[in-house]
């Protein structure tokens, strides 16, 4: 079953390969370096809540470290590249894939 949860996406990727906007919100402040305490008290969600939305993105795309979890959302075009702090793009799913243009900006 495909499925779009929280935005107008196309039916591009089944549903645990998406990413919801408030897992891509997570994500970004977490890219911008903020404590998973710090989020919690900037979305106005308890601690646990922030800890739940950053494993069920880790799960869903396979990363197996915070860090890892955000190259993965910057590869698949989810978070804006030379962007600070970090803002998401339109996109949610992790199969996207990123034009080569891009790809190489992602490289150091």
């Amino acid at each position: 079953m495909t499925g779009n949860v929280g935005t107008a996406e196309p039916d591009c990727c089944y549903r645990n390969e998406h990413l919801t906007d408030r897992h891509v919100e997570v994500i970004a402040l977490i890219a911008a370096g903020l404590s998973d305490r710090q989020v919690a008290r900037r979305l106005d969600v308890g601690l646990a809540t922030v800890r739940h939305h950053l494993a069920t993105a880790m799960q869903r795309a396979a990363a197996h470290s915070r860090t890892e979890l955000v190259a993965i959302c910057y590869a698949a075009g989810i978070l804006q590249v030379q962007v600070w702090p970090p803002v998401s793009t339109s996109l949610r799913c992790l199969r996207n894939p990123v034009p080569p243009a891009q790809r190489a900006a992602l490289l150091p």
